[in-house]
């Protein structure tokens, strides 16, 4: 399991965190990640490596946005 170094900020307050993908999931309303970007608007550094896995791990998981399903 991948642990990710990262900068959150909760109640406008920023500070370091480890924190797995799986942990994402379940992270309290409120509480946010910092994402910095480069030049050309690619998300660098630890928490671009975090949102990367965090995306695949949705892409992967079929039941959450089921395609072809008829309601």
């Amino acid at each position: 399991m991948d642990v990710w170094h990262v900068q959150v900020i909760e109640n406008g307050v920023e500070r370091p965190k480890s924190i797995t993908a799986k942990q994402v999931f379940s992270l309290p309303a409120g509480r946010k990640v910092v994402l910095t970007f480069d030049t050309m608007l690619k998300p660098v550094g630890e928490a671009g490596g975090l949102l990367s896995t965090v995306l695949g791990s949705m892409a992967s998981d079929f039941s959450l946005f089921p395609i072809g399903v008829r309601s």
